[in-house]
């Protein structure tokens, strides 16, 4: 089911997916991450079947590649480091068939620990927006990793309003600070 409000469907859905395979990386991390993978899908989904196969392969070396040596350098969780340690051919369906990681413990955090809601929105490019939205949505992924995709659906179509309703306000920057304790970032 598509995110309402949220363009780019396929990043938001990878940002759930990886979210849940690897909390431990950071929202910005996540964000490139799926943003490499969308990036290849696109490039990759309009050739003819053998030379999508072919493109799509090479793309997922490179990125899971990516992966795997920002796990060397820094342990992300055991399921990552099994899937990086199994050989080149078997690498991307171990990845596929990661489940959510069920070791990690999300930090408590407070909505404004989540939300990045400062006047600079008002100014940003669409692109710096899907990207916060981005952000914000792996961030909740950490906090509810078993949540079903569409239980974020509410609150991201909640962030797209509240940025358009601050924006819109004479002093929007007072109007972020006062929004974002009410916010329902973490749902029950």
């Amino acid at each position: 089911m598509p995110l309402p409000g949220v363009r780019g469907n396929y990043s938001f859905r990878l940002i759930v997916l990886y979210t849940k395979k690897a909390p431990q990386l950071s929202a910005q991390e996540l964000v490139v991450f799926t943003k490499n993978m969308a990036a290849a899908a696109t490039k990759c989904c309009p050739l003819n079947d053998e030379q999508q196969f072919v493109c799509l392969e090479d793309s997922a070396k490179l990125i899971l590649g990516a992966l795997c040596r920002r796990h060397e350098a820094e342990p992300i969780n055991a399921g990552v480091g099994d899937c990086c340690d199994d050989s080149y051919a078997f690498r991307k369906p171990c990845f596929d068939d990661l489940q959510v990681d069920g070791t990690y413990i999300s930090p408590p955090l407070s909505c404004d620990q989540v939300l990045n809601l400062k006047e600079d929105l008002c100014k940003a490019q669409e692109e710096e927006l899907q990207t916060e939205k981005q952000k914000l949505l792996s961030n909740l992924v950490k906090q509810k990793l078993r949540a079903a995709e569409m239980q974020f659906q509410p609150i991201l179509v909640d962030f797209a309003h509240l940025v358009e309703m601050c924006c819109q306000a004479e002093k929007s920057e007072m109007c972020f600070q006062e929004e974002v304790t009410l916010f329902p970032c973490l749902f029950s």
